[in-house]
């Protein structure tokens, strides 16, 4: 079930967008016979095989089809086409056979095979946007912050608009980034190395479709932020308002809470003298406004580095035997890397 089809249609496109999207069982698929055909395939008097798109285009029609009463019968909303192809994608399972062992995405199999069981019973609560939110300047920002639901589940986003039509290459017209922040850590959409999001890489200029995907194992609780931004408003995504720029969109946020539990970063720095040398053993002390502290002791050379400190403000305050510290502020609002904590003049 896993393996892909000799003649099965390859991307990516010549613009460089991921195609296909996705992939569905079409190659000998049996089903009812109908007449007293001679067509190749027949098993018996009522039941005959064949294979192609016929067969797989139906079963994603199905999918979409079924996914499309769930979501009217539990919200009461008319279903988007963006909110439907978000749906497919982001239930779809990797495939790892002939012609697929590749990780997601790529030009063989897309974003892999929709799996029913996670898009309509998916043992954990899913955020879902229904085109809800106009993105009509360039550079708005819309977030949604939350958590992450269940530790034992993956995280995964998928972002799908409906672009304007393209008139040249590349073909995208309206461009949306998608980001997710979890536990401090920023990921940006269609960033991947072996079918997982990674960190780095580039904003994606070619896709309406972009997802960030990451195994089961986060703790739960953790903060849970998804950004999506208007990089670029070249077309009339949202008809007949009058706006010629503008862009709606749907999402989908598999494995998230609304509960918005604060994120945690490290925070690192180095303790040095007036003059500049680093100071070992001192103690590095942090305090939170609730009165919650720690500590550790800087290496000889003067560095220190702390872990799962809770986003906010914390008071950092140093001591040593030989020299005086102003204590100082610092407001962590992601990874801390190079501070300094210099001694008050005249210490030795």
């Amino acid at each position: 079930m896993d393996d892909l089809a000799g003649d099965s249609s390859r991307g990516p496109t010549a613009d460089g967008r991921i195609k296909p999207d996705m992939v569905a069982p079409g190659t000998a698929i049996t089903g009812g016979r109908s007449g007293s055909d001679n067509l190749s395939g027949n098993i018996d008097a009522f039941h005959r095989w064949s294979s192609g798109t016929s067969h797989s285009a139906a079963q994603i029609s199905g999918a979409a089809a079924l996914f499309s009463s769930y979501y009217a019968q539990w919200t009461g909303e008319r279903v988007t086409p963006s909110l439907i192809k978000a749906a497919l994608i982001n239930s779809a399972v990797d495939l790892n056979g002939q012609g697929t062992s590749a990780g997601v995405p790529n030009g063989s199999e897309g974003w892999g095979r929709p799996n029913m069981k996670n898009m309509l019973i998916p043992g954990v609560n899913v955020k879902y946007v229904n085109e809800l939110t106009e993105l009509s300047t360039t550079g708005q920002v819309a977030t949604i912050p939350g958590s992450v639901a269940d530790g034992s589940k993956p995280v995964r986003v998928t972002l799908v608009w409906t672009d304007p039509p393209g008139a040249s290459d590349p073909a995208l017209v309206n461009n949306l980034d998608l980001e997710v922040t979890v536990g401090g850590t920023t990921y940006k959409g269609n960033v991947f190395s072996n079918g997982v999001s990674v960190t780095g890489g580039n904003a994606d200029t070619f896709n309406n479709v972009e997802c960030v995907f990451l195994p089961a194992g986060i703790q739960s609780g953790s903060g849970l932020s998804v950004k999506v931004t208007a990089a670029g408003l070249n077309g009339d995504g949202v008809l007949n308002n009058g706006d010629p720029t503008d862009q709606k969109y749907s999402l989908i946020i598999f494995n998230w809470s609304a509960t918005q539990s604060p994120s945690f970063y490290s925070m690192a720095g180095r303790v040095i003298s007036a003059d500049g040398r680093g100071i070992g053993m001192a103690i590095v002390k942090i305090t939170d406004s609730q009165g919650v502290s720690k500590e550790i002791r800087s290496n000889p050379l003067g560095y220190f580095r702390f872990s799962n400190v809770a986003g906010g403000t914390w008071a950092v305050s140093i001591g040593t035997k030989r020299y005086t510290f102003v204590q100082q502020n610092v407001s962590v609002t992601g990874n801390m890397t190079g501070l300094v904590f210099r001694a008050e003049p005249g210490a030795p």
